[in-house]
């Protein structure tokens, strides 16, 4: 079957509007933000679909899977395509379904809101907040961000120092469609939640999700500067761990990392040579927790009040894989890791780290909850030079009890999850041809692949 008899059938489903088949679309639909690794760059360049879909409604996408399914075609789902893995790429043509046309929202009702797969979560927050509700956890990049992506791709972000990991409650329901013959729709919750979150798309397709919601608060936004990172460390910890204090976010950076942040630069809330302390606080608390980091030897440089809360210049913008952004925007030899440090011994772990590696790592660390224990997760930002020598930083650091969870593959490796087997029996059970996002499972069950058209 070739591409352009695809394409029209595809076209009788959703609309003419709502396929493409001109170059220049499906390869900017065919990437994400997998340029973040050097490593990835490489191995991605020139994957892309054959056709792209973008279906408006749940029966669209379940038709278009239908279609998929029978003719044996690879489907890659994608939402705002802002994830940092290659997870959006597909690795075996066919096509990329978009689920940016699933931007309904459905209900916002106390505690919770119901909306589909493509409506982004900046959009969820701000219709949230009028009722006097907020978001629990989004990523950095919740402006453009989708609900379905940011669950099928992410794992924590702002809100997650209070609210966790999206394994921690911050997922309630989510339906999706299976790649079995003919496809299924399915309701997840509870632990069934496992089968699909930070899946990488590849054992259902999300159609639409239910998020819980906190009652707002009205968050300001601090910027603390400290003459050592090991002291902002100290401070963050000590604030992270205060379950009296609402906040939001507590982001940890070693120089030069904040020299990257150009809006804060800009504003002289970036002490040169210093590290600095991001945090969103309630209301108020500002002036007392900048009270309490000058214990630490901390100075507050910049601070915003709650009405302007996400109007222009927010802190949350240099938090999360954001940091890696502005790292690469400054310097394109720069990039990252992810590493899982202990919350006992972290300095120490970072001491050798620096000793090993003293001009080619530098720290960046957000505080939050994993399954209710306060933690520090780092991104690092780190000079590539070379992959052996980019592994052997990643094995130094397995070495020393600070885990890596590998960002320079395209691959979820489910040997370093704790969801190996709902993810696993997933896939074997939903998708039996190996068609949904072929490539993405490390240990995916035989029958792995499907053809382009």
């Amino acid at each position: 079957m070739d591409r352009d008899l695809v394409a029209a059938r595809l076209r009788e489903i959703v609309g003419p509007a709502n396929v493409s088949t001109e170059p220049a679309e499906v390869e900017r639909l065919s990437k994400d933000y997998y340029w973040f690794s050097p490593i990835l760059e490489r191995q991605l360049a020139g994957k892309v679909a054959d056709v792209v879909v973008n279906p408006t409604t749940a029966d669209q996408v379940r038709e278009v899977v239908q279609l998929a399914v029978r003719d044996g075609i690879p489907i890659t789902p994608r939402g705002a395509g802002t994830g940092n893995y290659g997870q959006a790429v597909p690795l075996h043509g066919g096509m990329v379904l978009t689920l940016r046309g699933l931007k309904q929202v459905d209900e916002i009702g106390k505690g919770h809101a119901r909306v589909g797969a493509g409506v982004r979560l900046g959009a969820v927050e701000r219709k949230a907040r009028p009722l006097g509700q907020e978001l629990h956890i989004y990523p950095s990049t919740y402006v453009a961000a989708t609900a379905g992506g940011f669950i099928a791709g992410g794992n924590a972000g702002v809100g997650s120092i209070t609210w966790g990991t999206l394994w921690d409650g911050n997922v309630l329901a989510v339906t999706a469609v299976t790649l079995e013959d003919p496809p299924r729709r399915l309701v997840l919750v509870g632990e069934d939640l496992n089968m699909i979150i930070h899946s990488y798309g590849a054992t259902a397709i999300i159609t639409d999700v239910t998020l819980p919601l906190a009652p707002a608060t009205p968050w300001e936004q601090c910027v603390l500067s400290f003459p050592a990172f090991e002291r902002a460390m100290t401070c963050a910890r000590d604030l992270a761990e205060d379950d009296a204090l609402p906040k939001r976010l507590v982001s940890v950076h070693e120089w030069p990392i904040p020299s990257y942040f150009g809006h804060l630069a800009r504003e002289d809330a970036i002490v040169p040579g210093n590290a600095c302390l991001l945090l969103e606080l309630a209301d108020g608390l500002t002036g007392s927790v900048s009270r309490r980091a000058a214990d630490y030897g901390g100075t507050l440089t910049w601070s915003a009040p709650s009405r302007t809360y996400h109007r222009g210049t927010a802190v949350s913008d240099f938090s999360f894989n954001h940091t890696t952004l502005w790292a690469k925007r400054a310097d394109p030899g720069l990039t990252y890791l992810q590493v899982v440090f202990d919350r006992h011994t972290v300095l120490s772990q970072m001491d050798q780290i620096r000793q090993r590696y003293p001009d080619e790592i530098w720290m960046h660390v957000e505080y939050m909850r994993a399954g209710g224990q306060v933690a520090p997760r780092a991104l690092p930002i780190l000079r590539f030079t070379t992959p052996a020598r980019l592994e052997e930083m990643q094995d130094f650091m397995d070495a020393i009890g600070a885990p890596v969870r590998r960002p320079h593959s395209c691959q979820l490796d489910l040997s370093r999850n704790r969801y190996l087997e709902p993810i696993t029996s997933a896939k074997r059970l939903w998708d039996p041809r190996g068609l949904l996002n072929p490539g993405k499972l490390a240990t995916a069950p035989a029958g792995e692949g499907g053809r382009s058209v």
